[in-house]
């Protein structure tokens, strides 16, 4: 019987006969990161992508931006601030 190659969770050919090992599955996943984030316009369906990198997967994302949130209510009104009235002497100089 002849083995077929096939494509592993890890994306390279590998032979039938000789499956990848759980411990090289664990090492390449444990070396996943996320490549980019994308903020997508409102209305936009969120997006997910994985390709094989050169030592473990790698993740693109795109999630859409909220829709505009309602104007809220107006604050109270803050306390009076102090006052300062300066003066100017004669030679100029502000006090």
């Amino acid at each position: 019987m002849r083995a077929e190659p096939f494509i592993t969770s890890m994306g390279s050919a590998q032979n039938a006969s000789s499956p990848i090992t759980a411990g090289a599955v664990y090492d390449y996943m444990a070396a996943a990161k996320v490549a980019t984030t994308t903020t997508l316009a409102a209305g936009y369906s969120a997006t997910a992508t994985v390709t094989n990198g050169t030592s473990g997967p790698e993740f693109t994302f795109g999630i859409p931006q909220g829709p505009q949130g309602l104007k809220g209510d107006p604050g109270s009104t803050g306390p009076t601030g102090y006052y300062y009235t300066p003066s100017v002497a004669a030679d100029g100089i502000l006090s």
